[in-house]
């Protein structure tokens, strides 16, 4: 599980990559909660994405754990991710 807090951008691109690999590496579900998180930008789309890609080439999985913030959720929405990632809007559901 991985829980994001604040904003996340550019900055934070290359650590988020090392942490979800990590997480992927060695666990077959992956949740990552945007509950808390008031911001993200295309590069943390990006990562999204290309982590789970990488769970589906290792047979894993990740899930997006979606909150309440608006600008995030749209931002998530717009980017197409909804379509691509299993998405849960809490966390027994996405723990599941």
């Amino acid at each position: 599980m991985l829980e994001l807090f604040g904003e996340y951008d550019l900055d934070a691109r290359e650590k988020l990559h090392e942490v979800l690999s990590t997480l992927i590496e060695h666990n077959d579900l992956v949740v990552v909660d945007v509950t808390e998180a008031a911001f993200i930008d295309s590069s943390v789309i990006h990562a999204l994405m290309a982590a789970h890609r990488e769970a589906a080439s290792r047979g894993h999985r990740m899930r997006l754990q979606l909150g309440t913030k608006a600008i995030v959720r749209k931002v998530i929405e717009i980017s197409g991710l909804l379509d691509e990632l299993e998405c849960a809007e809490t966390r027994p559901e996405a723990l599941a």
